[in-house]
């Protein structure tokens, strides 16, 4: 499972008075769960990404440890204060889980032996009308693998419609989602860490590249992740933008990354359960931190 999710704002056309666009941000961060391995990072990210997005004028809004009334509650909050022309950026950091297809986040109340009846819905983030005033942009920092066989199995017969096929279906335009994994993969929180390893990369590329647009700065970022994580663990994006997106204040003109390093795999140990954001037992996965150049 991963942690809080959180939308990126664009700059687009400025005002013709050169004014900045309006600009306002969700993050979320799930850290302490009732019936789930505890995550270390969540909080550090939030915090992180605020005083990042604080001086690139964004309005911040931060939530912390929220049960499944009070997420359903800050999100509301958050998309009736939306204005029209406004853009949004929302981090979730948590735990969080897929089931046929659609990606859930995790309150810190919820049951594994309720776990649909008990998350959010990831989808709403982008699909709620209100989201729609401007572009939006989502980061979804959880884990992506299903519950396992077995443990409250009959919470787990559910038909739904798979949210990622927002794009091929039509879905809700201006709209950048970035998952910190792809299908089926895990979200390392990175323990020893003081940020989970897609926020440590996402928050070395801003700082190496505050201006980047969005997708070049997920390029860096997944190319980070990659390495670091032997491949297993590789973001993921969904995308029915037109206009570039950058989270800095400001677009800059920067260098290509065509000719970065390739991605270096090496051994692999076993995850521990606690270093994933997943709320079922240790899966088939392995993470080493490989020294950067």
């Amino acid at each position: 499972m991963t942690r809080r999710g959180l939308l990126l704002g664009s700059v687009a056309a400025l005002a013709a008075d050169g004014a900045q666009p309006r600009r306002r941000a969700l993050l979320i961060g799930n850290s302490v769960y009732r019936h789930a391995a505890s995550l270390k990072n969540p909080r550090n990210d939030v915090a992180a990404l605020e005083t990042w997005l604080s001086g690139q004028s964004f309005t911040v809004t931060t939530a912390l440890d929220l049960d499944k009334e009070s997420m359903e509650t800050a999100f509301d909050r958050f998309a009736d204060s939306i204005s029209a022309g406004e853009a949004v950026f929302i981090l979730y950091g948590g735990h969080g889980f897929s089931e046929n297809g659609r990606n859930f986040l995790a309150p810190t109340d919820l049951h594994p032996c309720s776990p649909i009846e008990a998350a959010f819905d990831s989808a709403r983030l982008w699909t709620d009308p209100r989201m729609q005033q401007g572009a939006t942009v989502v980061f979804l920092d959880a884990c992506r693998n299903s519950l396992p066989d077995g443990v409250c199995a009959s919470s787990r017969a559910f038909g739904v419609t798979r949210d990622l096929q927002f794009v091929a279906a039509g879905g809700p335009p201006a709209t950048y989602i970035a998952f910190a994994a792809g299908p089926g993969q895990l979200s390392y929180d990175n323990p020893t860490g003081d940020n989970s390893l897609f926020m440590k990369h996402v928050l070395e590329g801003l700082e190496a590249q505050p201006y980047a647009e969005i997708d070049e700065l997920i390029r860096r970022v997944r190319r980070g992740v990659l390495e670091e994580s032997n491949g297993i663990q590789s973001p993921w994006t969904s995308s029915t933008l037109v206009d570039p997106f950058h989270l800095g204040a400001y677009a800059r003109a920067f260098s290509s990354e065509s000719d970065a390093p390739p991605v270096r795999l090496v051994s692999k140990r076993p995850v521990r359960r606690a270093e994933s954001r997943s709320i079922g037992p240790a899966q088939p996965y392995a993470v080493i931190n490989v020294p950067r150049p």
